[in-house]
C-alpha cells in the first residue's frame, strides 16, 4: 500500500513541534528546509540470506531520484511509530522531520514480530546477520543513493550496534541512544537477577508482536494518532519519563500472551544464563 503526506516536523510556524526525547534536549536553529511530501510504502518485504522475509514500512521523498537512507529496526510495532507520543517503544526516529528534508526512513520489524517471518531470538547472532542484510538490501534500491545510517532509541539503538559489528559496506553512520550491548547487564544488577524490567518487556512483546497489520492500522489507532498530535496534548509529552513508560509495561504484564518464544527467552536471560555467557546472553 502506498500513500503520500505533507506533514512536517520542525521549529517553524505551522510545523509539528518536536518534544521529549525527539529533541535530544537541544534547541535547534538553521535547520534545512523541508522540500518533499512523504511517500509511504507499507509492508515492504526484505529478503534475508536464509530465505526469511522481514517486513518494513518505507517512508521516502515523493520525488524522482535517489536519497540517503536512515534505518530503524526493532521488535516494536512499526505501524505506530508515528503516533506522536515519544515514549516507551515509539522510538524509531521522526519520520516527518527527516523525509521532507531529503532522507528515506525505513522502520523494520525483526524476526517473529510485526508480520516478519521467523522467530524472535532477542539480540542473537541471527539478528546481527539480519541487520547486515537489511542495510545491503536498502543500498540496492533505486530510491537509495547508497549512503545509509541508522537511528533510534533503546532496542532501535541495540540493532545499530548489531549492524556495526557485521560491518555492512554501505553503513556509514549510527547514532545509538540509551543502549546496552549486553543483555546480561539488562537482566541483572551486579550479578543478581533483576526481573522487573525484562519480565514486563518480554510480556509486552508477547502481547504486541503477534498483532496483525489490520489491528495497528485500524480506526481506533487513527483516532489516537489525531488526538496525540493535537498541540495541547502533544506538549504533555515534552517531560514524559521512562518511569511512565514502565508503568504501562506493568499493566500489560497482567494480560495473557502466547508463551513461546517469550517465556523461553525470559528463562534464558534470568535462569539458564543468570551468570552470563561469553559475549553476553546472546552469544549464539
Amino acid at each position: 500500500m502506498s500513500t503520500t503526506s505533507k506533514r512536517v516536523a520542525g521549529i517553524e510556524p505551522g510545523q509539528r513541534r518536536l518534544n521529549g526525547p525527539q529533541t535530544s534536549g537541544r534547541d535547534f536553529r538553521n535547520l534545512s528546509q523541508p522540500r518533499y511530501r512523504i511517500r509511504k510504502d507499507f509492508n515492504v518485504k526484505i529478503p534475508m540470506r536464509d530465505g526469511i522475509e522481514l517486513v518494513a514500512d518505507v517512508y521516502r521523498p515523493d520525488a524522482d531520484g535517489a536519497f540517503p537512507a536512515l534505518v530503524a529496526a526493532s521488535p516494536y510495532a512499526r505501524q505506530i511509530q508515528d503516533l506522536g507520543a515519544p515514549a516507551g517503544f515509539i522510538e524509531a526516529g521522526v519520520t516527518d522531520f527527516w523525509v521532507p528534508r531529503g532522507y528515506v526512513h525505513l522502520i523494520v520489524n525483526l524476526r517473529g514480530t510485526g508480520g516478519s517471518g521467523g522467530t524472535f531470538a532477542f539480540f542473537d547472532s541471527q539478528e546481527r546477520r539480519d541487520m547486515h542484510d537489511v542495510i545491503e538490501w536498502v543500498a540496492e534500491q533505486p530510491w537509495c543513493d547508497g549512503n545509509l545510517g541508522m537511528l533510534g532509541i533503546s532496542y532501535f539503538a541495540m540493532t545499530q550496534l548489531e549492524a556495526a559489528v557485521e560491518r555492512p559496506p554501505h553503513l556509514k553512520a549510527i547514532f545509538p541512544f540509551a543502549v546496552t550491548s549486553d543483555l546480561y547487564e539488562g537482566a541483572t544488577h551486579h550479578g543478581l537477577p533483576s526481573t522487573k524490567f525484562v519480565s514486563s518487556f518480554l510480556s509486552m512483546l508477547g502481547l504486541t508482536a503477534p498483532k496483525s497489520d489490520r489491528f495497528y492500522r485500524s480506526a481506533p489507532f487513527a483516532i489516537a494518532r489525531r488526538l496525540l498530535n493535537l498541540p495541547p496534548i502533544h506538549r504533555k509529552f515534552a517531560t514524559i519519563s521512562g518511569e511512565s513508560a514502565k508503568g504501562v509495561l506493568d499493566l500489560l504484564m497482567r494480560l495473557p500472551h502466547p508463551p513461546r518464544p517469550w517465556d523461553e527467552l525470559w528463562q534464558n536471560a534470568v535462569v539458564k544464563h543468570r551468570y552470563g555467557t561469553p559475549g553476553g546472553t546472546s552469544a549464539t
